[in-house]
């Protein structure tokens, strides 16, 4: 399956659709679809809920929730100071 198949499969019009959701380039996509498939996946639905997701929710762009993981885990893997 190719990932602008996938994007079909979910829900999303097409590769585009996902690279403007998630301000992300189509290389990037299909880069994380050959390998690293589980980011790809999590980035394409994550696009699908903001597609469906209302305007006045305050969700701006799968990137902004992606950092917000990325410092959430940073936080929590970060040693503790002392040990």
């Amino acid at each position: 399956m190719k990932p602008s198949e996938y994007c079909k499969q979910i829900g999303l019009t097409s590769l585009e659709e996902l690279s403007e959701i998630s301000e992300l380039s189509r290389h990037t996509l299909i880069k994380w679809w050959k390998e690293k498939p589980n980011r790809f996946k999590c980035v394409a639905h994550g696009s699908i809920a903001i597609k469906n997701q209302d305007k006045e929710t305050g969700i701006i762009s799968v990137r902004d929730c992606l950092q917000e993981i990325k410092k959430s885990i940073n936080e929590i893997t970060k040693p503790k100071k002392g040990k």
